[in-house]
């Protein structure tokens, strides 16, 4: 015989069994589910409406425009952008505090009904914190308390409490107020948490943003922020253009006492060498030893050619003494020299006489007494003609040996010429090098100043934050939705806890798991309807 199997009942609760649940409890999660709903009103209806403030700035450069400096030379490679170095400079905790001094936001209502923009020219000491002031609005003036300190003036005048200083605008239809002074620390940290910068991307804009329960709160924290990074932008440079002047003047000074001593020094070392230039004298010097060579080798040549012409002229043939007298006629000495130009032009006359006399048909006789005095006469003006060919080349030896003494003494000069030259040109270089040193620092000099004097930084705030005409709905819509999706989630977990506990029979299902005995077939419901004419 076959034993009976069981059916296993699954642990497991499926969609249908899930909906049918929904279904028949449907009323209690739609209770819970209103209720969360009321409860997440109540607390968003008890939220403070919140107000954002928004503020437009870019980078625009017009200090480097101004200035016409090429601002930032890279830094050791340096990638950073300088967008996000702004954003991160506006988040810093020197401009938060700045913010904080300027608006006197250590100073904090405890008194709902009255706000702090209802006071003017607030100004705190840093140092005070833990304090607190107690005001008693009359109807044209106000008391202010703070410890045994008592202040009354009327409204719109200043109220000086020592660690404290304010005004009040005007009675604010209350009668008491109490006002406590927060530690600047914590009020930096709440203003640098609650503070929204962020950069439009593809752009060079950035957006300043701040939330507070006060519209006009919101709106002087940026604006005051925007303007203080804008101040402080502005200060910074002119810091750096100030630092960088007074460097460059140190420098300018330092370069012109050295380019003073360095031309002081070319100045001595040309006194004292009684030269203008030296390279001047070198070239000089090189061309008069150029000039001196170029003499000395011509006179060289005359006295070799003199000498050759002078032995000839004491030679006892007739032809060769002729040949040297044609030679002496075509030779530049001649020129230079008059006596022998003038000996040879004379004898050349006597000798034309004497061939005129000699010659031809009706000649004289050679002891004719005319022809005998030319004779003489010409012999008398040859010899005086080879002295004077032999001063000459006595003259040229002369010249010769001064020219040579010459040559020695401008090559002694031409050894210490070089030395004075490199001396000299190390000298020029150096007043050169400080001179346009001088001059560069002059300019960077010039510009630094110019950029200490302009009053404008590289931000520009292109649009200051307005009042915020509405509120932020996003606190207490959340605060809605999460009431509303809480009492859902409650309901439902009421609902499966519910039908768990209930242990009465609605299924086939619960009937096998309460008896252990497999269902063999379900009777249908029997219901009284119409026949249709069959029993």
């Amino acid at each position: 015989m076959r034993p009976v199997e069981y059916a296993e009942v699954s642990a497991s609760v499926s969609f249908r069994q899930a909906f049918t649940m929904l279904r028949r409890r449907y009323l209690l999660i739609l209770g819970m589910t209103v209720l969360g709903s009321i409860v997440g009103l109540f607390l968003a209806s008890r939220t403070p409406a919140t107000y954002q403030a928004s503020a437009m700035i870019r980078l625009a450069g017009e200090r480097q425009t101004l200035t016409g400096a090429e601002e930032a030379a890279p830094v050791l490679g340096r990638t950073a952008d300088p967008l996000l170095s702004i954003v991160e400079l506006l988040r810093s905790r020197a401009i938060a505090g700045v913010v904080v001094d300027s608006l006197g936001l250590q100073v904090a209502s405890r008194t709902p009904e009255f706000s702090f923009e209802d006071l003017v020219r607030v100004q705190v000491d840093p140092r005070a914190a833990g304090d607190s002031v107690q005001l008693v609005f009359g109807e044209s003036e106000v008391k202010a308390t703070r410890g045994e300190r008592v202040v009354t003036a009327p409204y719109a005048q200043l109220l000086n409490l020592g660690v404290v200083q304010f005004a009040v605008r005007s009675n604010p239809g209350v009668e008491t107020a109490t006002l406590g002074i927060r530690p600047r620390e914590q009020v930096i940290d709440g203003l640098v948490a609650g503070l929204l910068v962020s950069r439009r991307e593809f752009t060079d804009v950035i957006d300043v943003r701040y939330i507070a329960e006060d519209p006009r709160t919101a709106q002087r924290v940026v604006n005051s922020t925007v303007q203080a990074f804008q101040t402080l932008n502005v200060q910074w440079a002119r810091e750096r253009s100030r630092r960088r002047r007074e460097f460059l003047a140190e420098q300018l000074g330092q370069t012109d006492s050295m380019l003073e001593r360095a031309q002081a020094e070319l100045s001595s070392f040309r006194s004292r060498q009684q030269l203008a230039s030296s390279r001047d004298a070198l070239a000089a010097e090189q061309t008069a030893l150029l000039a001196l060579d170029a003499r000395r080798e011509e006179l060289d040549a005359d006295r070799q050619t003199f000498s050759a012409l002078l032995g000839r002229l004491k030679a006892n043939d007739e032809a060769s003494r002729a040949e040297a007298l044609r030679a002496l006629a075509t030779s530049p000495a001649m020129v230079d020299n008059p006596a022998v130009g003038g000996l040879y032009q004379q004898l050349l006359r006597y000798q034309v006489r004497l061939d005129s006399m000699t010659t031809g048909p009706w000649r004289a006789s050679p002891n004719n007494p005319d022809v005998v005095q030319l004779k003489s006469l010409a012999r008398t003006t040859q010899d005086q003609l080879v002295q004077a060919v032999s001063s000459h080349v006595q003259a040229i030896d002369a010249r010769v040996t001064a020219l040579s003494g010459l040559r020695q003494r401008t090559g002694a000069s031409m050894q210490i010429l070089p030395a004075m030259a490199e001396e000299e040109m190390r000298l020029n270089r150096r007043v050169d090098a400080l001179a346009n040193m001088g001059d560069e620092l002059r300019r960077d000099f010039q510009r630094a100043r110019m950029a200490e004097a302009v009053e404008a930084g590289d931000i520009d705030v292109v649009a200051l934050a307005p009042l915020p005409s509405s509120s932020l709905l996003s606190g207490a819509v959340l605060k809605l939705i999460l009431g509303l999706a809480l009492g859902l989630m409650l309901g439902m977990v009421l609902a499966f806890v519910l039908e768990a506990l209930n242990t009465s029979i609605r299924r086939p299902e619960d009937l096998e798991a309460v008896l252990h005995v497999p269902g063999l077939a379900v009777i249908p419901r029997i219901t009284s309807g119409p026949r249709n004419g069959q029993s």
